[in-house]
């Protein structure tokens, strides 16, 4: 009963006219990078962050929560229509929207993607409702070894976030952000440490400024071949209505609530993410199908998982993020640095100490899930245009307003250098497939490690015992462990079994 009150509750607060404006207008520009290849909502909500200063968080939040489910919506569209996922999580749409696009159903598989998108995120909101109080007892037992060996567990977790790279590079990423926490002044002395004399170290690096470098200026720097391409964009034709008929429905609707849950105990995990949650949903129903070799042909179902499984991923993510303070995705880690330039900080204290945010942000995803609906089946053939925007246009519109709003931070050229010096490093990371969330999220969480460490020694008399004698810290840390040297041992499994199958063949 007191679950419904609060979310009764939070449905008034997104209702206000103010914040349902913003959780508009975020879906929507959310439903347009989607649809642009290579922004995506990383680089929006980074490029974004330094305007919500003086803003009210609940609007402000509910805004960067729209940009991030919307985008799930919008990556659909370019890779349905011309085989360019807009977002990582729709490579799997791509694989079946567009053949099916190819024999004249590009309508069909839109509105397949939007109506499994939308039960997906419907379906993944109400997970979020309901498992977020329990997940809310057991964090509020933490002490400060339970938080250290809880974000270690985070830190060995987000080696899933490796977009593609080896365990080795991921590693790599993970001690530059750690290395970047350290810069400033030490918590426990107080003395200056690695700011090189640097008066504008001392307060550490902004996580905005890294943001923003590493992934909007980055992303120009990636895309600077394309600014003078003078190749015409492919042009985007939608040759039948778009719609889904009451036995179609019927034939993706079992399709579409199993890849929802699969979606959201995926997203749930920390690092592991929409990127993940989408191939494990699409290959559990092909493998499931009678009908295998429909698929990579134009199979509906494999459209249904993708688009049902990411979107309700993107609700998984959200768990961690509100109820511990742990980004679950590259995007929520960006949403995490949004909370603390609003002044607030997740966990569990945040559903008590404010309600009406965490109560309006949930309501406002069942809300901002309908009004993705009602876009994208009548709008889509207008949105689809988009495509056509020129990337000069485009990417000078990211520059200009990554400029300003690294400038309007603190009103100092100092961090429109940290941008550019962070926006070639990111360039060069990514250009040799190291991963960039990583970065991020570690210099993010490197800096809860240290202060929970530091409160941990004082409690203990400077004793490490402490943290093998308190059961959940020794469990997180063991399962830390098992996160960190699963991976390399799994890798060499199958690279040895590889190894042997080619000898028996040969």
């Amino acid at each position: 009963m007191e679950l419904l009150s609060s979310l009764l509750m939070g449905f008034k607060v997104a209702m206000a006219p103010m914040n349902l404006l913003f959780a508009t207008a975020g879906v929507i520009i959310g439903q347009i990078v989607g649809i642009l290849p290579g922004l995506g909502p990383m680089v929006t909500i980074a490029v974004l962050l330094p305007f919500t200063y003086g803003l009210d968080p609940v609007p402000a939040i509910m805004a960067f929560a729209g940009i991030y489910y919307g985008s799930q919506f919008g990556g659909a569209i370019s890779a349905i229509l011309v085989n360019s996922p807009g977002t990582e999580s729709a490579v799997i749409t791509a694989l079946e929207g567009y053949p099916m696009a190819k024999k004249g159903k590009a309508g069909l598989a839109l509105a397949t993607a939007a109506v499994s998108s939308f039960t997906g995120g419907t379906i993944g909101v109400i997970f979020l409702v309901l498992l977020s109080p329990l997940m809310i007892k057991v964090v509020l037992t933490f002490g400060a070894p339970e938080y250290f060996a809880l974000m270690i567990f985070a830190l060995a977790c987000i080696t899933g976030l490796s977009e593609g790279s080896t365990f080795p590079k991921t590693m790599f990423s993970i001690c530059i952000g750690l290395g970047l926490a350290m810069i400033g002044m030490d918590p426990v002395s107080s003395s200056a440490r690695m700011t090189f004399g640097i008066g504008q170290l001392f307060e550490g690096i902004d996580f905005i400024v890294l943001a923003i470098g590493m992934f909007a200026f980055a992303e120009v720097l990636k895309n600077l071949n394309k600014v003078n391409d003078t190749k015409p964009k492919e042009q985007v034709v939608i040759d039948s209505k778009v719609g889904i008929t009451y036995k179609e429905w019927l034939y993706i609707l079992p399709t579409t609530i199993r890849s929802a849950f699969i979606g959201f105990f995926i997203g749930v995990l920390p690092g592991v993410g929409t990127t993940t949650s989408s191939p494990l949903a699409y290959v559990f129903e092909k493998n499931l199908a009678k009908n295998k070799e429909n698929f990579n042909k134009g199979e509906a179902k494999g459209v249904a998982a993708g688009e049902s499984s990411n979107n309700a991923g993107a609700m998984g993510a959200m768990v961690p993020l509100l109820t511990m303070g742990i980004p679950g995705s590259g995007t929520t880690a960006i949403m995490l640095t949004a909370f603390m330039i609003l002044g607030i900080m997740p966990g569990p204290l945040l559903f008590t100490e404010q309600p009406k945010l965490v109560w309006g942000l949930i309501a406002s995803f069942f809300i901002g899930n309908f009004i993705l609906l009602a876009l994208n089946l009548p709008l889509v053939r207008y949105l689809v245009k988009i495509l056509q925007v020129p990337n000069e246009i485009l990417f000078t519109l990211v520059l200009l307003l990554a400029t300003i709003g690294s400038y309007s931070l603190g009103m100092r050229t100092f961090d429109i250098w940290l941008v550019v010096i962070f926006g070639l490093m990111g360039h060069f990371l990514k250009r040799y497939k190291f991963p960039l969330a990583p970065v991020l999220v570690s210099l993010i969480l490197g800096r809860m490690v240290e202060n929970n460490f530091a409160r941990s020694m004082a409690m203990s008399g400077k004793s490490i015992n402490i943290f093998f004698s308190r059961p959940i810290s020794v469990f997180l840390l063991v399962a830390a462990v098992a996160f960190l040297i699963l991976p390399p041992i799994i890798g060499w499994i199958r690279k040895k079994r590889n190894t042997e199958n080619r000898a028996t063949v040969l």
